[in-house]
C-alpha cells in the first residue's frame, strides 16, 4: 500500500487520487477472509490499515460504512442480498455516496 501510494503520488499528485474503502460484509470480521483455507488476517483490521497509510499520504478516501452497514445477523443484510453484494437499493446508496463524495473533492 505504501509503495501505491508513492507510486499514484509521483504520477499523478494527490489532487487527482481517492481511494474508496472495501464493502462492510457480514463475515468482516473472520481471519479467514472468504473461505481461505490458511488465516489471512480479517477485513476489518485491512482497512484500519489503509486508513493509517492513506492518512500518513495525507490522501482522501471514501469509507463506505457510514452508508452501507455490516449486517450484525445473518439473513439481515438490508442494502444487500447475501451480506456483501448491494441489492438494488444498496446500489442507489453507494452512487450516491460516491457522487457526493466526488463532487465535494474534487468539482472544479
Amino acid at each position: 500500500m505504501n509503495n501505491l501510494c508513492s507510486y499514484l503520488i509521483s504520477r499523478y499528485g494527490k489532487d487527482k487520487i481517492c481511494f474508496i474503502l472495501p464493502l462492510p460484509r457480514f463475515n468482516m470480521y473472520s481471519i479467514y477472509g472468504d473461505a481461505k483455507k490458511e488465516p489471512v488476517g480479517d477485513l476489518n483490521t485491512y482497512i484500519d490499515l489503509m486508513k493509517k497509510i492513506l492518512s500518513k499520504y495525507d490522501l482522501p478516501y471514501l469509507d463506505l460504512s457510514s452508508i452501507y452497514p455490516r449486517p450484525e445477523i445473518e439473513g439481515d443484510f438490508g442494502l444487500s442480498r447475501d451480506g456483501l453484494h448491494p441489492n438494488d437499493e444498496g446500489h442507489l446508496a453507494l452512487a450516491k455516496a460516491i457522487v457526493e463524495y466526488l463532487d465535494n473533492h474534487f468539482a472544479e
